[in-house]
């Protein structure tokens, strides 16, 4: 075996339990709950009725806390931390001097077939092949200066956002009519019908979705992965002691506002009528403040050492 080799074989070998930084592993399963708290209504029914139904005082005001709390909030944490790990891979590679690129691509393919396999048999709102795009995408990228990429990034959520809002003004004269009715065909194929039945509807409706998902989530995925990547050369995660003091002043100064409008937007999308759109355009606009709000929250209690969270980590 040459020494190329063994040492690529060396850097694909995985972390023990020492090197694991334990913040981010903590950070990654919440931003998970988070995301499967936000699906829910879209796993458990179909897609085009969600919690559309749910008109009961009770039903509104968990719709409303999802929404102003979660939806659009929470997978931007996920796709921060996404970028975090190969800003962590590639200086674990350098450190062994070896390449990352051949595995990194292999991953990449291989959450393209996870995701496919997730989506046709379970869920077609699947973002795991969007992840694994946007992190192809912004590979090439990595060797941007840790200012270049947050850039990068704050450029490409802008955009969007403004496109969001751009949408939504156009959008307002017609939004009534872009509420589709309910597919009852489909619905009661995914309650009675065959296996093969139910991955049939979910491969015809799969491009649809995926599409959709890319528009809506893809550009604050790709903002949030580039700047996981510029975070993964700090060490703020790997030591979340020495930031506790800006944690603070985050939720002091950014985490009360950035609730609010948050509540408020939710409140506009579900009950402004046409307005809703706008109600969904400033959701999208408020993310990254809620997305960095919940980082600091999280931050303090599951430090290593610090709080009951944290003594429950460090003795796993």
């Amino acid at each position: 075996m040459s020494d190329g080799d063994s040492t690529a074989r060396a850097a694909a070998v995985p972390l023990g339990q020492s090197e694991r930084h334990r913040l981010v592993d903590a950070l990654r399963g919440c931003a998970l709950l988070g995301i499967c708290l936000v699906n829910t209504e879209f796993i458990v029914q179909h897609a085009d009725i969600g919690w559309g139904e749910a008109n009961t005082t009770a039903g509104l005001a968990i719709r409303w806390a999802v929404i102003a709390l979660g939806q659009l909030k929470i997978y931007p944490i996920f796709a921060l931390l996404f970028g975090y790990g190969l800003a962590v891979q590639l200086d674990r590679a350098a450190a062994r001097g070896s390449r990352l690129g051949r595995r990194y691509a292999r991953r990449m393919l291989g959450l393209v077939l996870l995701g496919l396999g997730h989506a046709l048999l379970f869920f077609p709102g699947d973002i795991l092949i969007l992840y694994a795009l946007v992190g192809a995408a912004a590979y090439p990228l990595r060797r941007l200066s840790s200012a270049a990429l947050l850039l990068v990034a704050a450029t490409v959520y802008a955009v969007a956002s403004a496109l969001w809002f751009a949408a939504a003004v156009l959008l307002m004269p017609v939004s009534e009519s872009l509420i589709a009715a309910l597919p009852h065909e489909e619905i009661t194929v995914l309650a009675t019908g065959s296996f093969g039945d139910v991955v049939a509807v979910h491969a015809a409706n799969w491009p649809e979705t995926f599409g959709f998902l890319a528009v809506i989530q893809g550009p604050a995925a790709f903002a949030f992965f580039l700047a996981g990547v510029a975070l993964g050369r700090t060490t703020m995660l790997r030591d979340p002691a020495s930031s506790r003091p800006l944690a603070k002043r985050v939720l002091a100064t950014i985490g009360l506002p950035a609730l609010m409008v948050s509540v408020a937007a939710a409140g506009v999308f579900l009950f402004g009528g046409s307005a809703g759109l706008l109600g969904a355009a400033v959701t999208f606009a408020v993310a990254p403040a809620m997305a960095l709000t919940y980082l600091a929250a999280l931050s303090l209690p599951l430090a290593p050492r610090t709080g009951r969270f944290g003594r429950l980590l460090q003795a796993g």
